[in-house]
């Protein structure tokens, strides 16, 4: 059994004046080409807050998956800088922290050369196509993947488990969460 949740993300284009499609959405082409490209997740290795176990970039946002939340912060396309930041937690009294784990690893490698002080670079950060966290509720996990417009998340029920013990809390503020 796998129960699915999707979160779609659409870059805010407030200052096109382009009229609304009349075509069924089915029959209109993506114009972005990079849109379908998988999502992929890299492993904290001090590019981020600590708490921070993977991140998750795109055009116009950042994704961080900690044990206790998972935060989708938005960037104004203008400024460059935070502008909402949704929260998604797990809830209920027989969740377990995530521990969440790279699968399904990329080829390449990304590296972080930033300033001439090379101790301070990271190089070799692996990247994968999916993370999941194992036992988030008994013989319950969750499996995180997608594309740049589209993250999805499956929980995954292990036979005899009860998968009415899965809940989710959204919360969504205006600052950012963890910084970049």
């Amino acid at each position: 059994f796998i129960a699915s949740g999707i979160v779609s993300y659409a870059p805010n284009k407030s200052n096109s004046q382009a009229p609304l499609p009349t075509k069924p959405l089915s029959d209109i082409k993506s114009v972005n080409p990079f849109a379908k490209l998988p999502l992929y997740f890299e492993e904290n290795q001090g590019q981020t807050n600590k708490d921070v176990q993977f991140i998750s970039r795109g055009a116009g946002y950042t994704l961080f998956f900690t044990e206790d939340e998972t935060v989708l912060s938005l960037r104004n396309q203008q400024k460059g800088e935070s502008s909402s930041v949704m929260r998604m937690r797990l809830q209920g009294e027989n969740k377990q922290p995530m521990q969440f784990k790279g699968k399904d690893s990329l080829p390449g490698e990304i590296n972080y050369l930033i300033g001439r002080n090379k101790s301070k670079w990271l190089q070799n950060v692996k990247g994968y196509k999916d993370i999941v966290a194992t036992g988030v509720y008994p013989g319950i996990d969750l499996r995180y993947h997608g594309d740049q417009q589209q993250l999805e998340y499956d929980f995954i029920v292990a036979p005899g488990a009860d998968a009415d013990v899965i809940r989710m809390s959204y919360m969504s503020i205006l600052r950012a969460a963890y910084s970049l």
